[in-house]
């Protein structure tokens, strides 16, 4: 990889900011710094990366249930109104 100068340079950036950056990679397990001598790229994927399909399939999940608790809840309202259905019970005691 590029010196941290050179990053700081190139992305115009404070060179604290581009040692900050390089830290994150190397904590994400995506590089590997050498003291005195270089920072090489190990993995192109982080060790700790977040399943994104796993998070958009929960979140389809979700989406269903959400969507049938709505089905359901409109059931129970007057289609007309969106007011609570009346009882068919008379309201006179």
């Amino acid at each position: 990889m590029p010196s941290y100068n050179k990053i700081a340079r190139i992305h115009d950036v404070a060179l604290s900011t581009a040692q900050k950056a390089i830290g994150v990679l190397r904590d994400e397990g995506l590089v590997q710094s050498i003291n005195g001598q270089a920072t090489y790229v190990i993995a192109t994927t982080p060790h700790n990366h977040t399943d994104v399909v796993g998070m958009f399939t929960d979140l389809n999940r979700r989406i269903d249930t959400l969507e049938k608790t709505v089905r359901d809840l409109q059931k129970i309202m007057n289609p007309r109104t969106r007011e609570p259905a009346r009882s068919n019970r008379s309201q006179h005691g």
